[in-house]
């Protein structure tokens, strides 16, 4: 297998609305590779990302998991074991997490690669969120890009989320989805060390320059409801982790952010090369 120098891993359950935007947009920020574990899908998530492999000639490894239990952290070390000699930095995201440069350059698919080669000690780097809300979106949108436009604001807990590149050489074990334990120093992307609570969230103040992750944690009240009724591929009880007043509490107090939207036309270019 070719060697490449930035992959995305996933495991993914019943994407098929939103799979092809999610992988155009990951491949316009850099990505080179993509590993997706399907867990019990029913939907045609497959089908999409065969779609955009044919379309696009990008680099899409598709595997299947239908085992009970808590999957994710599973997958993760699979794709590390498998896939990790192949490629010098990995990333895990959720199919509603979008990683983006806030800023980017004219050569736009050069920058989150060009930031991480700046950090040449660092074992791993993290990257923080912002929690997007349902924006009033009753039926399920087409584009998340362009319906979701309404974060939490920044001084929320839920905003101290990361999620972390890991040079692959380096890894030692899968210590939650957000953060992993690698042999060396794990930074942010302004170079500093942070301290990491509860496996998955910084203690000091987050950064989301340059580079940070979009979360569409509810989507609309129609995605609530399908995932309500799947459940978590981490918790099987489904008003546990997809209560009514999880969802709430993302209406209220929201703030404007478009940031990732400097993207939108280069993304429609290649969303339209997929309808050819």
């Amino acid at each position: 297998m070719q060697q490449v120098e930035l992959t995305l891993g996933c495991i993914l359950r019943n994407e098929g609305h939103h799979v092809a935007e999610w992988i155009v947009h990951h491949h316009l920020v850099g990505f080179d590779r993509f590993v997706c574990v399907l867990h019990k899908c029913v939907d045609n998530t497959e089908e999409q990302l065969n779609l955009v492999k044919e379309k696009l000639g990008l680099d899409i490894l598709v595997h299947h998991c239908k085992s009970d239990g808590k999957v994710q952290m599973g997958s993760y070390r699979w794709i590390v074991e498998k896939y990790g000699a192949e490629t010098q930095w990995l990333l895990f995201l959720d199919g509603d997490e979008y990683v983006y440069c806030t800023n980017p350059s004219i050569t736009y698919s050069n920058d989150i690669k060009d930031y991480l080669r700046q950090f040449r000690s660092a074992a791993a780097v993290a990257v923080s969120n912002k929690v997007f809300g349902p924006c009033r979106n009753i039926v399920r949108p087409a584009s998340r890009l362009t319906a979701y436009t309404e974060r939490l604001p920044m001084t929320e807990v839920a905003s101290r989320s990361i999620k972390t590149f890991i040079r692959t050489e380096r890894f030692v074990s899968v210590m939650s989805p957000h953060y992993q334990q690698v042999d060396g120093l794990t930074i942010r992307f302004n170079g500093e060390t942070f301290t990491v609570a509860d496996g998955c969230r910084s203690l000091e103040d987050p950064i989301w320059e340059p580079v940070c992750f979009n979360h569409y944690y509810t989507g609309s009240v129609e995605d609530w409801i399908a995932r309500y009724r799947r459940g978590s591929c981490n918790d099987l009880r489904p008003n546990h982790a997809y209560s009514v007043e999880e969802f709430l509490y993302h209406t209220q107090n929201m703030e404007w952010d478009d940031a990732i939207l400097r993207y939108q036309g280069w993304h429609q270019s290649f969303m339209e090369k997929l309808t050819c």
